[in-house]
C-alpha cells in the first residue's frame, strides 16, 4: 500500500506471508518505505525491511532473521529529459555478506518506444526477503518495446543470469532472448479480439526454459443485455505443455436481476526426464450464479451461486478431488452508515487422492455488520460457524476489524479473528483462520469501468 502525501512525498508499506503446507516452513516479512521527488528530477527512496523464516521440521536455519536497510536514487539524465537512470542498494544491518545492488535505466524514443535495462547482484536465489550468505545471483535484462502498428505492440528482451547456491556449487549461467507481440483488433462494432505471442530462445544454459506461448481472447458486447468473453492460452516448452482456457458471460434479465457464468480450465502435461514425466495436472472451476442489485442506493443486494471444482494430478501428488458447492450472500443497507451481510454455503467433496476414497459434507454460516464512524472510517464485527456434515461437529469464528476508505468505493480493513478455522472450499474471500488479516473491498459496476474498458485504455 502506498500513500501519496503530496505531489513530491509518498509513504509505503509491504507485507508478505509465504508457507509450504507440506513441510511447515514459512516466511513472514514487512517493509516500510518513503520517497521524495526533488524539483530537479531526482527522486530518492529509503526503507527498512524485516523478515523471519521458520524452518521445516528437522531443519536448522543459520540465518532465520533479516533486518536490512534499502535506498534508491533515480534521476533524469541532464540534457536528456527522455532518459532516466537509477541505482538501488540493500544491506543487512548485521551481516555485510547479505545484500543487493542494482543499476539501470530507460530511454524513451519518439513514437512511444522505450529502451530499458537493469543489472542486479543479490545474495539470494529468491527475493529480497531471503537474503543470505550462502547464495549469490547476478541477473541482467535489457530490451526494447514499441508500438509497431495501431493497437499493436512488440517487445524484444535479452535476459542473462548466473547463480551460486553454495560453496563449490556453481549452477551455471542462463541466457535467453525473448520476443513478444500484442495486438488489439476491432472485428466489428461490439466485437474485439486480443492476440499475443511470446517466444523464449535459450542461448546458454538449461534448455528446458525454451518455450513458445500464444493467446487469443474475444469480447462480445453488441447486445446491451449480454456480455461474453473468452480467452485461450497455450504454452509449449521443452519440459511441459500447458493450456489455460476461460469463458465468462453476464446476461441482464432486467434492471435488477442478472445471470452470471464463468469456467476456468488449466491443464499441464509434464515431459522430458523429470520426476513427474508423463504426468498431467488438471484444474477446472465452473461457476454459475444469479445476482440481484437494488435500483436504489439503499436496500438489498444478493448473489446465489453454484460452483464445481475439479483437481487432478497424476504425478507424485496423486491428487483427485471434486467439490460441489452452493452459496447465498445477502447485503442489507438500511441507511448509508450501516451494512448487514449474511452468507450461507454448503459443499459435498469427493476425494480419491492416494488410492483412498473419502466423502465430506460441510455447511458454513456467517454474518457481518459494518458501521461507519465518521468520514472514511468504519468498524465491523464478524461471526461464523462451520458444521461438519458427518460428525455434526461445530467450529466457530469471531473477529473485529477497522477499515479506511482510500478513495470513493475502495476500502482497506485490518482485523483480528479471536476464534477461527480453516475451510478452503467455502471460505471464499473471507478470512476464517484465527489471527490477523487484511481485507480490500471495492464496489463498482459497468459504469465505473467504462473509461478503463475503452479501446484506447485497453491498449
Amino acid at each position: 500500500m502506498t500513500w501519496r502525501a503530496d505531489e513530491r512525498t509518498s509513504f509505503g508499506v509491504e507485507a508478505i506471508h509465504t508457507a509450504d503446507l507440506t513441510t511447515g516452513a514459512s516466511r513472514d516479512g514487512a517493509e516500510l518505505q518513503a520517497g521524495y521527488a526533488f524539483g530537479n528530477g531526482i527522486r530518492v527512496e529509503g526503507g527498512v525491511r524485516r523478515a523471519h523464516e521458520n524452518a521445516a521440521d528437522g531443519t536448522v536455519l543459520a540465518q532465520p532473521d533479516l533486518t536490512s536497510v534499502r535506498a534508491k536514487v533515480a534521476a533524469q539524465v541532464p540534457g536528456l529529459p527522455q532518459a532516466g537512470v537509477f541505482v538501488e542498494a540493500e544491506q543487512d544491518v548485521r551481516d555485510s555478506s547479505r545484500g543487493m545492488v542494482a543499476l539501470g535505466g530507460d530511454y524513451r524514443l519518439a513514437g512511444g518506444s522505450r529502451l530499458y535495462g537493469r543489472h542486479e547482484l543479490i545474495s539470494s536465489l529468491g527475493s529480497n526477503y531471503d537474503l543470505n550468505a550462502g547464495q549469490q545471483r547476478n541477473a541482467s535484462v535489457f530490451g526494447i518495446d514499441s508500438d509497431y502498428m495501431k493497437d499493436g505492440r512488440v517487445f524484444s528482451e535479452y535476459r542473462a543470469r548466473g547463480a551460486n547456491s553454495g560453496v563449490g556449487s556453481q549452477d551455471g549461467r542462463q541466457a535467453e532472448a525473448a520476443l513478444g507481440l500484442r495486438n488489439l483488433w476491432t472485428v466489428a462494432e461490439g466485437v474485439r479480439m486480443n492476440t499475443s505471442l511470446e517466444r523464449v530462445k535459450v542461448l546458454a544454459g538449461n534448455a528446458a526454459n525454451e518455450a513458445v506461448a500464444v493467446a487469443a481472447a474475444v469480447e462480445y458486447s453488441r447486445d446491451p443485455a449480454l456480455r461474453v468473453n473468452t480467452r485461450l492460452e497455450m504454452r509449449h516448452a521443452e519440459d511441459s505443455n500447458s493450456v489455460l482456457s476461460t469463458l465468462g458471460l453476464a446476461y441482464k434479465l432486467n434492471e435488477t436481476w442478472a445471470l452470471l457464468g464463468k469456467n476456468t480450465l488449466a491443464a499441464t502435461h509434464s515431459k522430458g526426464g523429470s520426476a513427474n514425466e508423463g504426468s498431467s495436472k488438471v484444474t477446472d472451476l465452473f461457476q454459475a450464479g444469479l445476482a440481484y442489485r437494488a435500483l436504489a442506493t439503499l436496500g438489498w443486494n444478493g448473489l446465489a451461486k453454484y460452483e464445481y471444482k475439479l483437481e487432478r494430478d497424476t504425478g507424485l501428488a496423486e491428487l483427485e478431488r471434486a467439490v460441489h458447492a452452493i452459496g447465498v450472500t445477502a447485503n442489507w443497507q438500511p441507511r448509508l452508515a450501516t451494512l448487514f451481510s449474511a452468507r450461507y454455503a454448503a459443499k459435498v467433496a469427493q476425494d480419491r487422492s492416494g488410492g483412498l476414497d473419502t466423502r465430506s459434507v460441510a455447511q458454513l454460516f456467517a454474518a457481518r455488520v459494518t458501521q461507519e464512524l465518521k468520514r472514511d472510517w468504519d468498524i465491523g464485527a464478524t461471526v461464523q460457524m462451520l458444521v461438519d456434515g458427518g460428525t455434526r461437529g461445530r467450529q466457530f469464528g469471531a473477529g473485529l476489524e477497522a477499515g479506511y476508505q482510500l478513495r470513493k468505493n475502495v476500502w482497506v480493513s485490518a482485523g483480528y479473528n479471536l476464534l477461527g478455522f480453516r475451510e478452503p472450499d467455502l471460505a471464499s474471500a473471507d478470512a476464517t483462520a484465527r489471527g490477523v488479516y487484511l481485507r480490500l473491498r471495492m464496489k463498482f459496476d459497468e459504469r465505473t469501468l467504462e473509461g478503463l474498458l475503452s479501446p484506447q485504455a485497453s491498449n
